[in-house]
């Protein structure tokens, strides 16, 4: 699946589906949240994703559509507001990100 993928800046057409993947991740990795607390921060994620405060960067397929994104702040991976490397949960399955 990452074959020929690239990772590019974010644009502003991304930043709907950015949200999109942030929260099919938080579900596939967060099971210490409940349902009720994941709606209440896809707002303060949505937040984050669309003010401009993180520089974003994003992982897409061949056909540019996106397969997860990092935001990084201060020239670190930023942890404000929980933006961190967050691929699309299929993506994690095929291919594992991290250190192993």
């Amino acid at each position: 699946m990452l074959t020929d993928s690239t990772i590019r800046p974010v644009r502003d057409s991304d930043r709907a589906s950015l949200v999109s993947i942030w929260e099919r991740s938080v579900r596939a990795t967060h099971h210490f949240l409940t349902g009720a607390d994941i709606e209440h921060l896809r707002p303060l994620a949505a937040e984050e994703l669309h003010n401009g405060s993180i520089d974003l960067w994003v992982l897409v397929n061949a056909g540019d559509v996106p397969l997860g994104f990092i935001g990084i702040a201060s020239d670190r991976i930023a942890k404000r507001g929980g933006a961190r490397l967050l691929p699309e949960p299929r993506v994690q399955r095929d291919r594992p990100f991290g250190p192993r």
